[in-house]
């Protein structure tokens, strides 16, 4: 088992990959070929131990069902291309990749990585905004990237902006209205005032704050 160069594990509808079983492989020291294609992994696995894969050529997590790359496997993919400078083939297509905010730190990845990922081959297979759907995950912007709940979240925050300005707007109408009612309840008042007003300062107009002619209590016409 130690001379062997190539395992092909496809077609077998593995789920998942335990850290212990991952580290197993390690004790393939000559291993240059790991076939994982064409199973059920919804997260892909590396071996978490750092001498590990020294003489890996061939990594193959094609036709899975991978929506995002874990922090974890990014960074073990990165340090077994550095340490064992041999790799010529990460293939990660035909995976249904999910094109939303979930999906930035793989993007990220893939613009930055120098592992030797086939890049222009993964496509979105899903996204929030479908208009994304198909494209390759590389050619989107970073803004690209945004979730369901993003999206609702700035429609929730103008749907609050306009409530707020609609009830100031009703707040001024009713007080308007209720200073109109106010000085019309008491326009007796007012216009007393306004005559006293008008005989301790003869020869001066008094402007009273109405525009329209009402009938007072005694019958005769005030203006208002």
């Amino acid at each position: 088992m130690f001379e062997l160069e190539t395992l092909d594990l496809s077609y077998n509808e593995f789920i998942g990959l335990s850290e212990d079983s991952a580290n197993t492989l390690c004790e393939l020291t000559n291993l240059k070929t790991l076939n994982f294609s064409h199973n059920l992994f919804n997260e892909p696995a590396m071996p978490t131990k750092q001498d590990c894969f020294n003489e890996l050529k061939t990594f193959d997590l094609s036709h899975n069902s991978i929506q995002y790359l874990t922090p974890e496997f990014m960074k073990e993919v990165d340090d077994v291309n550095e340490l064992n400078g041999k790799l010529k083939n990460v293939f990660l297509h035909e995976n249904p990749f999910h094109c939303d905010c979930g999906l930035q730190g793989t993007w990220q990845w893939l613009k930055e990585t120098k592992a030797p990922v086939n890049k222009d081959q993964l496509l979105c297979s899903s996204s929030y905004q479908s208009l994304n759907n198909g494209k390759r995950v590389i050619d989107l912007e970073l803004g690209d990237l945004v979730c369901q709940k993003a999206v609702v979240q700035s429609n929730i925050q103008s749907s609050v902006q306009v409530e707020i300005a609609l009830v100031l707007t009703i707040m001024l109408l009713v007080l308007v209205v209720s200073m109109i009612a106010f000085a019309f309840v008491h326009r007796d008042k007012f216009g007393l005032v306004a005559r006293r007003w008008q005989n301790n300062n003869p020869g001066r107009e008094v402007l009273v704050p109405y525009t329209i002619l009402l009938p007072s209590e005694k019958g005769k016409d005030i203006t208002i």
